[in-house]
C-alpha cells in the first residue's frame, strides 16, 4: 500500500490559489474534542506550498455497559508542511515536513485487559519525517522515482525520565517502464532501496 498526502495544487478551485480550510468536530462518549486548520498558495504555474495543524484531545471512552476504560484517553498533535514543484520540464519534486505527538497515561508492561490507576505513567510518543521526493518522466520508458525519507521516533517515560530513540534513512529509486504488447498495456519495474536504522535506550 502507498499513500501520498495532497499537494497544494488539490486544494485550488476555480482561479483561487489560495486559502484556508477549517474543521472541528467532538465525540460525546470519550469528550473528544478535534480540531484542524491548513492554509494553502500556489505561487505560480508549478509551485505550492501548504500547511497544516490538527489536534485530538480525548478522555477515556466508556464501553457498552457504560464502563470507563482506564488508559484510553489521549491528546494528539499533527503539524505538516509541504512543497510541490509539478510538471516543471517533465520534473516533480516534493518536501514534506511533518511531525506526530501523542500523549497519554497508559501501562508500559502487561498484557491485563484493563490495568490498575497505579500502573498508569505518563508517556509521550512523537516522530518526525522529512521526505524529499523526484520524479522525472519525459517518456514512457523513463519514469525515475527517488526518494529520501528521514525519520526520527522517541518514546519517553516522563515519571521514569527514561527516553527511547530510533533513527531511520531510506533511499529509494525506481524506474518505471510502460509498454503496449498488442492491446493490452504492461508495466515492468526496477529499482533498489538502502536503509539505515539506528536505536538507543536505557539497558
Amino acid at each position: 500500500i502507498e499513500m501520498s498526502t495532497k499537494d497544494a495544487q488539490d486544494f485550488v478551485k476555480g482561479n483561487k490559489n489560495y486559502g484556508s480550510i477549517f474543521k472541528t468536530g467532538y465525540n460525546t462518549n470519550a469528550k473528544q474534542k478535534y480540531g484542524n486548520a491548513t492554509t494553502y498558495q500556489v505561487f505560480n504555474d508549478y509551485v505550492g506550498a501548504y500547511a497544516s495543524v490538527s489536534g485530538v484531545n480525548s478522555d477515556n471512552y466508556k464501553d457498552g455497559n457504560n464502563n470507563e476504560e482506564i488508559a484510553t484517553a489521549y491528546h494528539d498533535r499533527d503539524y505538516l508542511f509541504k512543497i510541490s514543484m509539478l510538471n516543471a520540464n517533465d520534473h516533480d519534486l516534493r518536501l514534506t515536513i511533518n511531525h506526530n505527538e501523542n500523549s497519554g497515561d497508559t501501562r508500559w508492561r502487561g498484557t491485563e485487559y484493563r490495568p490498575l490507576p497505579s500502573e498508569l505513567e505518563k508517556i509521550v510518543s512523537s516522530t518526525t519525517n522529512y521526505a524529499l521526493q523526484h520524479n522525472y518522466n519525459p517518456n514512457n520508458l523513463i519514469n525515475l522515482d527517488t526518494d529520501l525519507n528521514l525519520t526520527n521516533i522517541t518514546l519517553e517515560r516522563e515519571d521514569e525520565n527514561q527516553k527511547y530513540e530510533n533513527q531511520n534513512i531510506r533511499l529509494k529509486v525506481q524506474n518505471h517502464f510502460d509498454f503496449d504488447i498488442s492491446s493490452s498495456s504492461n508495466r515492468v519495474s526496477l529499482g533498489a532501496q538502502l536503509q539505515k536504522e539506528n536505536g538507543e535506550g536505557p539497558l
